[in-house]
């Protein structure tokens, strides 16, 4: 049995050497807390060179923010009977 830090070190040693990985630097804390889930996602992917990843999650976070904008300018219903 081994603890979750040998794991994640035979998993680590494991994946094969990425000279090709992004030259992204991980976010700050204050950056990270305002990031959406969305854009965190982005990053994460991002750290790990997976771009294509990245993109997507950017592009689902576009049209999250897109919907929530649509929303906003509904006129809003006001009681149960409308």
């Amino acid at each position: 049995m081994q603890t979750p830090e040998q794991q994640y070190a035979a998993h680590q040693a494991q994946r094969p050497a990425s000279s090709s990985r992004s030259a992204v630097s991980p976010a700050s804390h204050s950056e990270w807390r305002q990031m959406t889930a969305h854009q965190q996602a982005a990053h994460l992917a991002r750290l790990d060179g997976r771009e294509d990843e990245a993109r997507e999650w950017e592009r689902m976070g576009a049209q999250a923010a897109a919907a929530d904008a649509a929303a906003e300018a509904r006129p809003k219903k006001r009681g149960w009977f409308r």
